[in-house]
C-alpha cells in the first residue's frame, strides 16, 4: 500500500509524478490520479538538495509515527 501523506509531502516538496513514483514504489499512474489536486512547489534547489530535504523529512516521519 502506498503511503499517501508521503505522496502528498513529497508533491508539495516540488517532486514530479516520476519521482515520488520512484521514492514510493508506486506507478505513476497512481500518483496522477491520487496527487491530481496537490499543487507542486517550484523550489530553486538543485535535485541533490531536494533528495536530501527528502530523506531528511522521511526520517522526521519515521520517528513522529514510531512514537
Amino acid at each position: 500500500m502506498v503511503d499517501k501523506k508521503m505522496a502528498v509531502m513529497l508533491r508539495f516538496q516540488g517532486l514530479s509524478y516520476k519521482e515520488i513514483a520512484k521514492q514510493l514504489g508506486c506507478s505513476e499512474s497512481w500518483c496522477k490520479a491520487n496527487l491530481a489536486g496537490v499543487d507542486k512547489a517550484e523550489f530553486l534547489i538543485d535535485n541533490g538538495t531536494k533528495y536530501a530535504a527528502v530523506a531528511i523529512l522521511r526520517d522526521a516521519l519515521a520517528r513522529l509515527e514510531a512514537l
